[in-house]
């Protein structure tokens, strides 16, 4: 079951960042964008999608402690 979904997170993950590099390697017209501006941008849409997957679609809290913000003591 993890290794499934580590592999759907993962395909998630290529198919968003070769979404945005293909978008911003049109889209850009300037050299200091494609040296820049594509690369920080795709990193940028590789993380927020990395936390996307974990948090909303998986349910996975990696790195927070076991007690949420909403339970009581």
């Amino acid at each position: 079951m993890y290794s499934s979904r580590n592999k759907l997170k993962s395909i998630i993950n290529f198919i968003v960042v070769l979404f945005v590099a293909l978008l911003g390697f049109i889209k850009v017209k300037t050299p200091l964008g494609y040296l820049l501006g594509v690369p920080s941008l795709s990193w940028l849409s590789y993380l927020l999608s990395n936390a996307m997957c974990c948090d909303l679609i998986f349910g996975e809290t990696i790195g927070c402690s076991k007690k949420g913000i909403y339970e009581d003591e």
